[in-house]
This record gives C-alpha cells, sequence and structure tokens, in this order.
C-alpha cells in the first residue's frame, strides 16, 4: 500500500511540476499544483496535502521560478471546506470551488493592475484551468482507483481527520 501511495505521488509530483513549467513557457499559466492539492485535500485528507503542498511550492518554485503559496494554500483552504459541504461525488460541479479558489489566488499574484493583464492573461487562464479542473480531477482519480487508493469521489476518505 505503501509503495503504491508513493509511486502515486511521485509521478503526480514530475507531472503536476512538468506540465506547468511547460504551460508557463509557452506563456499560460496553468496551476495545476493547486488543483492537485485541492483533490488531495478532498480525497485524502489534511496531513497528506499539506505535505504535498509543501513539497509542491518548493518544486514549482525552482522549476517554474515562481512562487505558487497564494494558489495552493487558498485552494486547500477551500478544499478544506468543499469536502464537507460541496458535491464531491461528481466532477462538473467542481468547476465552481475550483474558481473560487483561483480567482483571490489570481488577484493576490497578479493584482488588477493592468488592463492587458487581465483580458490577456488572468482572464482565460482562470476559465481555462476552472473548466478543465474535473478532467485532471477524474484522471488523479481513475489513478486512484487503479491503484486501489482512496478517491476524491467518495466521500468516507478522511475519516483519520476526525
Amino acid at each position: 500500500m505503501i509503495g503504491r501511495a508513493l509511486s502515486f505521488y511521485l509521478f503526480n509530483f514530475f507531472c503536476v511540476v512538468w506540465l506547468e513549467s511547460f504551460c508557463a513557457s509557452k506563456g499560460f499559466f496553468l496551476p495545476l499544483s493547486a488543483i492537485y492539492i485541492f483533490y488531495l485535500t478532498v480525497a485524502r485528507g489534511i496531513y497528506q496535502s499539506l505535505i504535498s503542498l509543501a513539497v509542491l511550492m518548493v518544486l514549482v518554485n525552482a522549476v517554474c521560478s515562481y512562487n505558487n503559496a497564494y494558489f495552493t494554500l487558498i485552494a486547500f483552504s477551500i478544499a478544506y471546506v468543499w469536502r464537507d459541504m460541496g458535491d464531491c461525488q461528481n466532477f462538473p460541479p467542481q468547476i465552481l470551488p475550483i474558481f473560487c479558489a483561483l480567482l483571490p489566488a489570481y488577484l493576490l499574484e497578479f493584482g488588477l493592475n493592468s488592463p492587458w493583464l487581465t483580458m490577456k492573461f488572468l482572464l482565460p487562464s482562470l476559465i481555462i484551468s476552472s473548466v478543465l479542473a474535473p478532467v485532471f480531477l477524474w484522471f488523479w482519480d481513475f489513478i486512484s482507483d487503479s491503484l486501489t487508493l482512496a478517491r476524491f469521489s467518495v466521500l468516507d476518505n478522511y475519516s483519520e481527520d476526525v
């Protein structure tokens, strides 16, 4: 069980950091680390997601040369509330909490100083990230199910936090 969980985390750390850095090199900001922390907080609980949050903050900062602390911390906070109050059985409703997590993070990180920045960079990144989030959540749930690990769409995963 530990080997499967470790391989799940290592694979996803590599994929998240690589995809986030690839998108950043193409001029598109995809806060995939925040979406992954959202997934982990709901699926695995706060302890595993906080450890992953720290690892991803260091990796993304080292590889992408930007700080994703706002994104991951706000995604963690929203997911902590969402896992008790939200609809985690289906993937499309996850657009709302992820949008609510990314919007303040985008505003804190980039601000609203330039209309060009807001219209050409922030708004498309925010919308595309929120719409793509259920696809990533489904993908991670599929991998977790294949490895017989705790899944996002099962609400009794975080009994260790009670």
